[in-house]
């Protein structure tokens, strides 16, 4: 017999039957003593849960950006070129993550990824990494150049000139 055939029933009754109990604990502990104390405890209970959730999700996101500023902080202490490297890592991380989010919930609008701030790190960091694959290129391009003089005497101008004719 297989059992995740109830799985799912049992998940919404276990659902409904904490939603139900949640209710309750709204109604008992307001002293409502008729049905319309009752309804506008449930309410009220409904708005202070948002409004709880809405407010932890704020602690949560002030207490992560108070962290990432001690760890930058900390980083900046032995190492300021590390510290700006890593700032804008994240911040490429942190935009990447709203364009993502951007594209999955198109409805809510991101009015600060247009910063010119943020596109500023972007092209640094675009520009450090073209420095970096030029010079892997010239180094790549000096060891074919010695590794063809080596092998056959050919002078690197004569093989890319070949290379160029195939």
């Amino acid at each position: 017999m297989n059992n995740n055939q109830f799985r799912k029933p049992l998940l919404q009754s276990a659902a409904l039957l904490v939603l139900f109990l949640i209710f309750f604990a709204f109604v008992v502990t307001s002293g409502a003593d008729d049905l319309g104390g009752g309804v506008l405890a449930v309410l009220s209970g409904i708005f202070r849960s948002i409004l709880l959730f809405i407010g932890l999700i704020v602690s949560i996101l002030v207490s992560l950006v108070l962290l990432v500023g001690l760890f930058l902080a900390a980083t900046a202490l032995y190492s300021i070129d590390k510290a700006r490297e890593t700032g804008a890592q994240l911040m490429t991380a942190t935009v990447h993550l709203a364009e993502q989010l951007k594209e999955t919930l198109p409805s809510v609008s991101f009015k600060y990824l247009c910063n010119k701030d943020t596109q500023s790190l972007r092209i640094a960091e675009l520009e450090k990494t073209i420095r970096q694959l030029e010079s892997d290129n010239r180094q790549l391009q000096q060891t074919i150049d010695s590794l063809l003089q080596r092998k056959g005497g050919i002078s690197p101008e004569e093989s890319r000139d070949k290379g160029a004719e195939h």
